[in-house]
């Protein structure tokens, strides 16, 4: 199924509370960030793992310099 994707990132080294609107319903959130940057570097099919599920895409934490990807499941 394929559905919104919405990128973040954070150019900042101050962590972002992001709010998301037009998710009606669950994502799927990937998250790349300093605690895991060498994994998904390692890791070419990252995206295509499971990441993290959310009921509702309301909001997300960024924190310093992280790229996260939300996508409508």
């Amino acid at each position: 199924k394929h559905g919104a994707v919405l990128w973040l990132a954070n150019l900042t080294e101050v962590v972002q509370k992001v709010k998301i609107a037009g998710f009606a319903g669950p994502a799927m959130l990937h998250m790349i960030d300093d605690s895991g940057f060498a994994r998904a570097a390692r890791q070419p099919d990252f995206l295509s793992r499971t990441g993290t599920s959310l009921k509702k895409a309301a909001a997300v934490d960024l924190g310093p310099y992280a790229v996260a990807r939300v996508a409508a499941v």
